[in-house]
């Protein structure tokens, strides 16, 4: 899957409060507690948020869920730096 995400790796966010559908985002879950995630946006307003670990399972918020927790983006994914040897 692309974008591959590695231990280790920078990755160089954009500041912004939305994204598109199927971004990569930094996502605010309860206000402070910052995660990488691919977002999926539905037409209801709630939100999917896909882990990029895929060990784990995607959650979706109502709308409810997203203004009370509250679920917010950060901003989106703008570029990967990885150093060519980890060591």
């Amino acid at each position: 899957m692309y974008p591959e995400y590695l231990e280790g790796d920078t990755v160089i966010i954009r500041k912004q409060n939305y994204c598109e559908c199927g971004q990569d985002c930094a996502v605010y879950v309860n206000g402070y507690e910052a995660t990488l995630k691919t977002v999926k946006l539905h037409e209801d307003g709630s939100l999917t948020l896909k882990p990029i670990n895929t060990q784990y399972a995607p959650r979706t918020y109502t709308p409810k869920e997203v203004a009370e927790l509250p679920v917010a983006v950060f901003g989106i994914v703008m570029e990967i730096r990885r150093k060519k040897y980890q060591g």
